[in-house]
């Protein structure tokens, strides 16, 4: 049991800190940790946030003003740090959790990683900073799972008031149909914006007098002019 733990840990660890190589970078974050699986499965719970410095040394402080914490580190160029942040920092009622929100600010360029896990599970979410965030959203939870399992939606709001519409059923945005979706190309081609284009790397040569090799890499030995 300690070995296969053990295990689950290392994976969910190593696909965390490849994640967050390819994560969104900025100065100031805002996130929340959603319930994650059962509030009595309080065995081994944990919360953190990976923090990455980028090009240069940066000075980072999180907040966690519903529980009062607050933590200040310096992260020097390249570095990763996880933090580990209080249990109650996970929502813990539905509607309004007023200041629950993690507040991450920084002096140089981050990436934020976030990871919720409790005993055999665990969620792991990239962090975008705060100048991407937008207005508008589409969220769907998939069927199946354990029906005594909640499905929740988390919404963190910034320094402004703000007025949010949910629309439970709303119909999906209408995509603009594929120029690809019936054309047929050709072998070493593929279909671009409607159109088959060629895409093979092959070459054709001509060595000495009369060797030629063509494009399909056959060779042949003849006296012609090209």
């Amino acid at each position: 049991m300690e070995i296969k733990s053990l295990a689950v840990c290392l994976a969910v660890c190593a696909a965390v800190l490849t994640v967050c190589h390819g994560c969104s970078t900025g100065k100031e974050f805002i996130t929340t940790f959603l319930p994650n699986y059962q509030r009595n499965a309080r065995k081994d719970h944990r919360l953190h946030v990976v923090l990455t410095a980028q090009d240069s040394e940066a000075n980072v402080h999180i907040q966690v003003a519903s529980v009062g914490f607050s933590r200040r580190l310096t992260l020097s160029a390249g570095e990763t740090r996880w933090v580990s942040l209080p249990c109650g920092s996970e929502l813990q009622q539905q509607f309004v959790t007023e200041n629950s929100a993690i507040r991450i600010t920084s002096s140089a360029i981050i990436s934020v990683v976030s990871f919720n896990r409790r005993y055999r599970t665990g969620d792991g979410a990239v962090v975008s900073p705060t100048n991407e965030l937008g207005t508008d959203y589409f969220v769907y939870t998939p069927s199946g799972g354990m029906t005594c399992m909640d499905r929740l939606l988390a919404i963190v709001n910034g320094n402004s008031q703000n007025k949010i519409t949910i629309s439970p059923g709303a119909p999906s945005p209408t995509l603009p149909p594929d120029p690809c979706e019936d054309l047929k190309c050709r072998v070493k081609e593929r279909c671009e914006n409607g159109k088959c284009v060629h895409v093979s790397t092959a070459t054709c040569r001509a060595m000495g007098d009369p060797h030629y090799q063509t494009f399909d890499g056959r060779r042949y030995d003849f006296q012609v002019k090209l």
